[in-house]
């Protein structure tokens, strides 16, 4: 009968999860990122970097494939968010050893169902949410539990080799928690032919498809360009402070939904209730024998020390996604204790639940309309005339790759032969004021939300006539 109430539960709660992010499917290209993924959903190439290096096969297989079936890539990523979440909520039962048809298990779910950062990433065309949902099948299924059955750490191990293939870059999470797994099981030969097999399965069709010597130039290109040039990482924004306060406003105010500078008061008290229900549950967590935790631990701060120096958390606040449920399954553990305390207990995980509910979904429905760049492009398309376009080369190839026409420039690289350009009538996106250098005769600004997506969040567009106040 337990069984039975617990598959239809979970029944259930898979189609929410996909009935609510198809309901908050996205229509527009968000940002750059999204623009390659969406590319990749069409023409899979990545010399053509539709998606860039590593190219993340096993995620974008599986978008080609429901991008086949339903015929619109639009369609594909929600579905394949919406599969994310139910993974990722299970992922979360089996880590905190719980079911969905207890009271605890619901608390669980609906603390990652409504999380602002796992519905947003959910829409959004990008890997992270399946990536975070292998990360967390790997520690439920291998640290979790001390005496876990051989077949759930070769499994273990398997989707570690997979997570490579959907997001490489969280790879560093798991590395702890493999070298343990694969000591645990005293088979090791086995234990390496699982991982290699699992690897294989999608680089084989990646090297197939790409070519060898193709394959090797884009990772050159790419991995160089992303630790030296233009990735976010310490060597080109390696202001220390200015890392550390983005990670940490990544996990509480965009991972969580709490306060942070021009918030609403609603982010306050979801703050106030983390704190509470976290610190709480760490006491409980720390109090009795929980397997794993201090691999967790480890593996944690193995993470944000490699987040903190060589990816772009200044920017780009979606690198702590895999932080998240670790924090959730925290906030669980206070939240279980305060349900089982009493009346009063109950309330107040009740109202934390509903704020935070609100929150969540006021976010992702933010997020269903178009960001400050869709709306320039839409602006732009709104104009017939052709345009001589001065900007940056991401917001330059952003606007070429969604069918904007006209001459463009480069604000930050313009070639000598393009001078003239400048003096004619003129777009200018971005701030870019230096360049030009006369009185423009008409400014307008775009926005979006910061906390929905941290790129781009305010544009300017500045028209400039020809050849007046110079």
């Amino acid at each position: 009968m337990t069984q039975s109430r617990e598959r239809t539960a979970l029944l259930i709660l898979l189609a929410i999860c996909i009935a609510s992010r198809l309901l908050t499917s996205l229509w527009y290209i968000a940002d750059p990122d999204s623009l390659r993924f969406a590319l990749g959903a069409i023409d899979y190439n990545l010399i053509k970097m539709q998606p860039h290096f590593p190219g993340y096969p096993v995620f974008m297989g599986v978008v080609k494939f429901f991008t086949f079936v339903t015929g619109s890539y639009g369609i594909a990523f929600a579905l394949v968010g919406g599969l994310s979440t139910f993974a990722i909520i299970t992922a979360a039962l089996k880590f905190c050893n719980t079911s969905l048809s207890r009271p605890e298990g619901v608390l669980l779910a609906a603390l990652f169902f409504f999380n602002p950062m796992l519905w947003i990433m959910g829409n959004r065309y990008m890997p992270d949410l399946m990536g975070g949902a292998v990360l967390l099948w790997i520690l439920a299924l291998t640290i979790r539990n001390d005496h876990a059955p051989r077949s759930h750490l070769f499994a273990g191990i398997f989707l570690t080799g997979i997570l490579a293939g959907v997001r490489l870059s969280y790879l560093p999470f798991a590395l702890l928690p493999l070298l343990i797994t694969i000591t645990r099981t005293r088979r090791e030969f086995t234990s390496f032919a699982v991982l290699i097999l699992s690897v294989a399965l999608w680089l084989l069709p990646m090297i197939i498809d790409t070519g060898w010597d193709n394959l090797l130039v884009a990772a050159n290109a790419q991995t160089s360009g992303h630790f030296e040039e233009f990735g976010g990482t310490i060597f080109n924004v390696p202001d220390i402070e200015s890392r550390r306060i983005a990670v940490v406003k990544g996990v509480i105010a965009d991972g969580l939904g709490g306060y942070w500078d021009q918030r609403g008061t609603i982010t306050i008290v979801i703050t106030l209730g983390f704190l509470l229900l976290m610190g709480r549950g760490a006491w409980w967590m720390f109090g009795r024998e929980t397997d794993g935790l201090v691999i967790t631990i480890i593996a944690v701060s193995i993470y944000i020390a490699w987040i903190l120096l060589y990816q772009n958390v200044v920017y780009q606040s979606r690198h702590m996604l895999p932080l998240i449920p670790i924090a959730l399954a925290l906030a669980w553990g206070g939240g279980v204790e305060l349900m089982r305390s009493g009346i009063i207990g109950r309330l107040v995980v009740s109202l934390f639940l509903l704020g935070y509910g609100i929150t969540g979904v006021l976010l992702a429905l933010q997020q269903t309309t178009p960001t400050a760049i869709a709306q320039v492009t839409e602006y732009l398309n709104n104009d017939t005339e052709d345009h001589v376009i001065l900007s940056s080369g991401l917001i330059n190839f952003y606007l070429q790759s969604s069918g904007i026409e006209g001459n463009f420039v480069d604000a930050e690289h313009i070639l000598p032969d393009q001078d003239s350009l400048l003096e004619g009538d003129l777009t200018m996106i971005g701030w870019y004021e230096s360049v030009v250098n006369r009185r423009p005769e008409h400014t307008r600004s775009f926005h979006h939300n910061p906390y929905v997506n941290s790129i781009w969040a305010e544009i300017p567009v500045t028209e400039y006539g020809a050849n007046r106040d110079r």
